[in-house]
């Protein structure tokens, strides 16, 4: 009896994990959907060896339906890229290589790394 209620509990949980993640699944394509990546973005780098970094993104599309980024001021944008849940911006500042990588957190959230070893989020700018 022991045996047949934790067997149970087991499939409980893991079908409760399978629904959970699919779910999240589903927000995140629904919120690709609205070109979550299109706006203004402020990304903060905390705890660099110079203090919090600090810089707005402004991520749209070109006529052609291309995404296109550029900074305020601090870097140079060389290319952008957006997948299903991530948006990647590859910058120069003050002639240094940036990787910048962002994950969909939710509609007006991203969560990721610069240069692979900082951490760093960014949040929408709203009009």
């Amino acid at each position: 009896m022991k045996t047949l209620l934790l067997t149970a509990m087991l499939c409980c949980s893991a079908n409760y994990a399978l629904a959970a993640e699919s779910e999240s699944t589903v927000m995140i394509q629904q919120i690709q959907d609205k070109d979550t990546f299109i706006g203004k973005w402020m990304t903060v780098v905390p705890d660099t060896p110079i203090g919090d970094v600090k810089t707005v993104f402004t991520i749209s599309k070109d006529k052609k339906g291309n995404i296109t980024a550029k900074a305020d001021e601090g870097y140079t944008v060389q290319k952008v890229t957006a997948t299903d849940d991530t948006l990647t911006i590859i910058a120069d500042t003050e002639g240094h290589y940036c990787e910048i990588i962002l994950k969909i957190v939710d509609e007006d959230n991203l969560k990721g790394t610069a240069m692979e070893q900082y951490e760093m989020t960014a949040t929408r700018i709203k009009d």
